[in-house]
């Protein structure tokens, strides 16, 4: 007996809606603390960039298309600037597909953490180098737009 088999992309919108729906979820659940100061552990960032590891590269797009504009969701963060949330966006979206590309390039393969050696890639680029680059990145854009600390 045959079975009809998935039209094609027909997965594609499920990952989309499970995505939007995990990431509005992490993004409500993070605006529940304080944004006087930046939060050590943002759910969403984590849901972004697990996305784009299952995720082919060249699909990643419309992961961005839907996380923008939740992020400017007004009810999700009361009194902060219109531009820190900008700034912000921009800041955390590149450190996804920054981690993302970075851990695809060097592992040559899709990531499994199977091995020590790709737990340790994993740690070392998405837990050190690309939170640095972002803190950097936010500092330094909560300095130039004039944001008190």
């Amino acid at each position: 007996m045959r079975t009809a088999a998935a039209a094609p992309g027909s997965h594609d919108g499920l990952a989309l809606f499970l995505f939007a729906a995990a990431y509005l979820v992490a993004y409500g659940y993070g605006s529940l603390f304080s944004q006087a100061v930046s939060a050590p552990l943002w759910f969403p960032d984590s849901v972004l960039l697990c996305a784009l590891l299952l995720a082919p590269q060249n699909k990643w797009w419309p992961y961005f298309v839907i996380a923008v504009p939740m992020r400017f969701i007004p009810a999700l963060h009361e009194g902060t600037p219109q531009w820190l949330v900008a700034a912000t966006s921009v800041n955390d979206m590149f450190k996804a597909a920054l981690g993302a590309y970075l851990l695809r390039r060097v592992v040559g393969r899709p990531l499994s953490l199977s091995t020590l050696r790709e737990f340790a890639i994993y740690l070392a680029i998405v837990v050190v180098l690309t939170p640095m680059l972002s803190a950097f990145g936010g500092a330094a854009s909560r300095r130039v737009l004039t944001f008190e600390f």
